[in-house]
């Protein structure tokens, strides 16, 4: 083995001799490791895609979708009423642009919500106020 310097701004500094063993990896260097290793990558390759499918259909299928909700409205004086009112739900999609020269983060998204008014008319029997 040598001995190895290093140099440095005050002088130099010997190291230590470093002896190099090497271990012995027979898996390595058996004659099935190509089939091992190709097994392995193709599993993980399926299992990747099988992910990446299964949540691209899960984004298809969703989306902003409007649906019933109810209200109760109970104010002080009053009977009590539940209200039926439509609402917004799904999924929120942005994306970012990054900008190294000004140091920002530029960012677009798009999420559900309502955009159009729609009155609904109801008849109420019975109407009771209380005084």
């Amino acid at each position: 083995m040598q001995k190895t310097e290093v140099a440095s701004t005050s002088g130099s500094i010997s190291t230590p001799e470093v002896s190099r063993q090497t271990v012995p990896h027979h898996i390595y260097n058996s004659n099935s490791f190509p089939l091992i290793l190709k097994q392995r990558y193709l599993l993980i390759t399926i299992l990747l895609m099988s992910t990446a499918m299964s949540t691209y259909s899960a984004v298809i299928k969703s989306g902003c979708h409007k649906h019933g909700t109810q209200y109760v409205i109970d104010e002080p004086g009053c009977d009590l009423v539940a209200v039926n009112v439509n609402m917004c739900s799904g999924y929120c999609m942005s994306f970012s642009f990054v900008n190294p020269v000004e140091s920002s983060i530029t960012v677009h998204g798009r999420c559900c919500r309502m955009v159009d008014n729609e009155w609904v008319c109801y008849t109420f029997s019975n109407l009771l106020m209380k005084s």
